[in-house]
Order: C-alpha cells, then sequence, then structure tokens
C-alpha cells in the first residue's frame, strides 16, 4: 500500500488507521512524504507497527511520490491509496479472491464509497462481477473505475508504465491507460474505500496548470 503525503495532517492518522484495521494482515504501508511542511510526519512516525514505512524526498509531486512508492516495494501487487481516503476494512481481503481464483488476473478492481460534505453514498461505476470483457470500451461506459484505494495492480505493470512526473492533471488517468491495455481485469461490486472530496492540499509542483 502506497500513500503519497504532502501536508495533511488532519486527515493521515485516519487514512493509516483504516490501513492497519484491516482484516488481511499481511501487507507493507509505505508512506512517501513529499517534503510535507506541517505536522503529517510526527503523525506518521506517532504509529508503532513493523509495517510501516515512512519516507521523506524533497518535494517532487504526487507522480514523483508514488513511484518512489512503487520503487521502493517489496511486494507483488500494489494499492494506491491518498492521504485523506480511508479503506474498508475487508478491502485487501476483498481485492485478493479474484487474485486467488484467477492466478492470470493483472488488476483486482471494486466499487467504493464518496463522500461529500459529510454525506456518504456508493459510487455506481462498478455494477459487475466478474473479468471486463473489453477494458477500453467499459472504461468509456463507466462500467468500472480504478480510483486509487479500489484496486490492487501488479507491481511489474506499474514499473514498466509509471506515472508521469511532467504532468500535474490527469497524471493517473495516462497511467490507467497504459495499464489496461493488454491486462486481465476482474471486477467487484463492492465497496472497498471510501473517496473524500474538497480535502485537496496539492503540492507546489502540482500547482503549476501549465503542466
Amino acid at each position: 500500500i502506497i500513500i503519497p503525503l504532502y501536508n495533511k495532517e488532519k486527515y493521515i492518522s485516519a487514512t493509516i488507521k483504516s490501513v492497519l484495521a484491516q482484516t488481511y494482515k499481511d501487507f507493507e504501508l509505505l508512506v512517501v512524504d513529499d517534503g510535507s511542511t506541517d505536522g503529517s510526519a510526527d503523525i506518521v512516525k506517532s504509529f508503532n507497527d513493523e509495517r510501516i514505512r515512512y519516507i521523506r524526498k524533497e518535494n517532487g509531486g504526487v507522480s514523483s511520490a508514488r513511484n518512489r512508492g512503487v520503487v521502493e516495494a517489496i511486494g507483488d501487487w500494489i494499492l494506491f491509496l491518498d492521504a485523506d481516503d480511508t479503506l474498508e476494512s475487508r478491502c485487501l481481503e476483498t481485492l485478493l479472491v479474484p487474485i486467488e481464483s484467477n492466478r492470470d488476473v493483472d488488476i483486482s478492481a471494486a466499487s467504493f464509497f464518496i463522500e461529500r460534505h459529510g454525506s456518504k453514498s456508493v459510487d455506481c461505476h462498478t455494477s459487475y462481477n466478474g473479468i471486463v470483457p473489453s477494458n477500453y470500451k467499459w472504461l468509456f461506459l463507466k462500467k468500472f473505475f480504478l480510483r486509487a484505494g479500489s484496486f490492487l495492480i501488479r507491481r511489474d505493470i506499474v514499473m514498466k508504465n509509471k506515472f508521469d512526473e511532467s504532468l500535474s492533471r490527469y497524471e493517473d488517468m495516462k497511467c490507467v491507460l497504459e495499464w489496461i491495455r493488454n491486462t486481465k481485469i476482474y471486477v467487484l461490486d463492492i465497496p472497498v474505500m471510501t473517496y473524500q472530496t474538497g480535502n485537496s492540499s496539492l503540492s507546489s509542483m502540482a500547482k503549476d496548470f501549465s503542466r
């Protein structure tokens, strides 16, 4: 699990607690601090769990933080999680089921909750259980969506197609379009995380709209 962190002291504690509360326990959590200037680092370091690895780097943007996490990770599977979102307790357990029963699956994805102004609802992009028959067509029709925190992906796929650090917008979509090119995706109609809206605190690199 890779969390890029930049000035999220209000949220990072709840995010980490949701990871540590997983029913599936065999994971590592890499928190990549992209040069935070608030108290985020102290909050991360206050957790005493050997599965947590705190990595501090010079500010370079969310893409560079995610890429650093992928390089440092030792697991075969990656789950990206934003520093202000939370996982359901059975997130990893749920996403691992298709992988364990279908050895050729490259991405295991599920639905998720969206929380707006204290109101929580289920996002229904994923309304199907099984192998996606046409990756690009189904993505275009919004029958599934690879939201950070809602999918597992093979690490070697991400290593071949890392986040474009020259972009500050839609860098995740560029990756998704590469990741799904020749991969087998299994989707589940089960919410596994909560995506928080309105909590954005972009790093200085991301504030340059020309990028």
